[in-house]
């Protein structure tokens, strides 16, 4: 039992983790809209109460215009693959934390379908960015645009595949074991 009391312990600490990351890629979503609209009607600061406040990215700071839009994509992109992976882990770790345990049916099915958009995302934000990032070359001819790789998030996606199915298999010998006690008793 102490072992299903880490798990508990550590599915508490995730859901906390996982509700922080939600919120915080959402702030970023609305502050990554905002700069590109700003960007895209060529917002160059504000007055307030007297004083001049430019805007975070200058000309000066050596910045093109493409690296700034791929900036704001990439940043785009990302926060939306947070929102939508940490609302599925939140609920993932709300549903065990009520279970008691990772070894259900429903669990495992969860796990899977967050494993299967974590792999999927990577792999569409990857195929979306050497889309913009095609079209930012032709636009903005001999500008170098940092690639990304988002292999990691593939990994882990897998994993978390791999990991559904041994919850899977867990909870078919919890079955198991269940049936013959009933059987016996």
């Amino acid at each position: 039992m102490k072992s299903l009391n880490t798990i508990q312990t550590m599915a508490k600490v995730a859901k906390i983790v996982s509700n922080v990351i939600f919120i915080c890629a959402i702030v970023g979503l609305c502050l990554f809209v905002g700069g590109a609209v700003g960007f895209a009607v060529g917002f160059d600061g504000f007055k307030l109460g007297g004083v001049q406040v430019n805007g975070l990215v200058s000309a000066q700071d050596g910045l093109s215009r493409g690296a700034m839009i791929a900036g704001l994509v990439k940043g785009i992109l990302y926060c939306i693959g947070a929102i939508v992976i940490a609302r599925f882990s939140l609920r993932y770790f709300q549903n065990e934390l009520e279970t008691g345990t990772p070894f259900t049916e429903d669990g495992a099915k969860e796990l899977q379908r967050l494993g299967i958009l974590t792999a999927v995302f990577s792999v569409a934000a990857q195929i979306v960015l050497a889309i913009v990032y095609t079209v930012l070359e032709k636009l903005y001819p001999g500008e170098a645009f940092a690639q990304i790789d988002l292999g990691v998030a593939l990994t882990v996606g897998l994993a978390m595949i791999v990991i559904s199915q041994i919850c899977k298999y867990g909870t078919q010998l919890n079955g198991t074991a269940e049936d013959a006690v009933s059987d016996n008793g």
